[in-house]
C-alpha cells in the first residue's frame, strides 16, 4: 500500500461547492493519500469538474454510478480503499490544513482504531466550535449518539481500514437517513481502542436543502426507525441503553404527532408497546414525552391546540 489515507467524497449535484472542498484536501500539510469521490449518478457538471482536477493531480480518484444514495456511494469506496487508513468528507464542507497529519499522528502514536477531532461548525456568518471528545471509552460515544448528544457523522474521523474489514462494517444501500449514525454506532460497539484530537480540524458548512436540513418526511421517518431497529440488535447497546433507544423510536416519530401534514396516530402507536413506563423512562426530551402522553391518552384536542398555535407562531 502505497498511501497511507483514503478519503472517500460520496456527491450527488455538488458542483457548486466541491472544487472548493476538493481543494482544501489537496492542500493539506500531510500528502501521503489519496482522494477518492464517488458521483452517484449527479446531473450537473459534478463529474466533469472532478475529472479537470484529477488531471492535474493523480491523488484524485473518481468513479460514478447511477443514483443509488450517499450509503451505496460511500460502500463503492470503501470497496476501493487500498490503505491504512480511510477518512471521509462531505463535497460542501471544508478541511483545516492539518486534518490528516493530526488525526495521523494521534493514530499512530496510540494504536486507536478510531481518531475523532472537534469542528467547526459554521452557519451564516457565525462560527463556533463544537467539542465532541466524550472520553476513552467507547461505551461514552455510543450513549452520547443514542442521546442525540452527538451527531452521527462519520467526517470527522480517522478509520483503520483493517479494523472496518476485519468487523464487516459498511452501509445499508437504499438507507439515507441516520446511515452515518448507523456506522458510527456499529464502529464504537466493536473497537477496543479510540483517542480524539481535541483541535476544530473539520469544518462543517450548514446549507439548506442539506440532509441535516431537509423536511422530515414519512419515508424518512420509516429509514429512521429502520435504523433504530439495526441498532438495537447489536448486543452491546440493546443490554444497556433500552431508554435511549427507546427515546430515539419517540423522538424519530415525533413529527407523526406534531406535524399536521404527517399526523398519524395509528402509525406512532404501531409495533410498539408503548406505555406510560415507557414514555417517562425514554431519553428524550421532554416535550416529546410531552407530546407522546398526549397521544397515549388520545388527547387529540391538546394536540390539535399545540400544533395551532405552533404553526400560527411561526407565520
Amino acid at each position: 500500500m502505497k498511501e497511507m489515507i483514503t478519503i472517500i467524497m460520496p456527491v450527488y449535484n455538488g458542483g457548486k461547492y466541491i472544487v472548493d472542498t476538493i481543494n482544501s484536501v489537496l492542500n493539506q500539510s500531510f500528502r501521503d493519500f489519496n482522494l477518492i469521490v464517488v458521483d452517484d449518478g449527479s446531473s450537473d457538471d459534478t463529474l466533469s469538474l472532478v475529472k479537470e482536477i484529477s488531471k492535474s493531480d493523480t491523488r484524485v480518484k473518481y468513479t460514478s454510478d447511477i443514483n443509488r444514495g450517499v450509503a451505496s456511494a460511500r460502500n463503492i469506496g470503501l470497496s476501493l480503499v487500498e490503505t491504512k487508513y480511510i477518512s471521509f468528507v462531505d463535497s460542501d464542507d471544508r478541511l483545516h490544513p492539518d486534518f490528516l497529519i493530526s488525526l495521523l499522528n494521534r493514530a499512530e502514536e496510540t494504536g486507536s482504531e478510531i481518531v475523532t477531532c472537534n469542528y467547526l461548525y459554521v452557519k451564516n456568518n457565525s462560527t463556533k466550535i463544537v467539542d465532541v471528545y466524550r472520553g476513552e471509552r467507547p461505551e461514552s460515544y455510543i450513549k452520547s449518539l443514542l442521546g442525540s448528544d452527538l451527531w452521527g457523522v462519520l467526517w470527522n474521523k480517522l478509520f483503520l481500514t483493517s479494523f472496518i474489514r476485519k468487523n464487516g462494517l459498511n452501509f445499508i444501500d437504499g438507507i439515507n437517513v441516520w446511515e452515518d449514525l448507523l456506522f458510527s454506532i456499529s464502529c464504537y460497539s466493536h473497537a477496543k481502542k479510540i483517542a480524539h484530537v481535541d483541535e476544530g480540524l473539520y469544518i462543517y458548512i450548514s446549507r439548506e436543502n442539506s440532509l441535516v436540513t431537509k423536511k422530515t418526511t414519512l419515508e424518512s421517518i420509516d429509514e429512521m426507525l429502520f435504523v433504530i431497529d439495526k441498532i438495537s440488535i447489536i448486543s452491546s447497546v440493546v443490554n444497556n441503553y433500552v431508554n435511549e433507544l427507546n427515546g430515539m423510536k419517540l423522538g424519530a416519530k415525533n413529527n407523526l404527532l406534531m406535524d399536521r401534514d404527517l399526523y398519524d396516530y395509528s402509525r406512532w402507536i404501531s409495533n410498539e408497546n408503548i406505555s406510560i413506563k415507557y414514555i417517562i423512562n425514554s431519553k428524550t426530551s421532554l416535550k416529546i414525552k410531552i407530546f407522546a402522553l398526549f397521544a397515549y391518552f388520545h388527547l387529540q384536542v391538546v394536540n390539535d391546540l399545540i400544533i395551532y398555535l405552533k404553526n400560527k407562531v411561526s407565520r
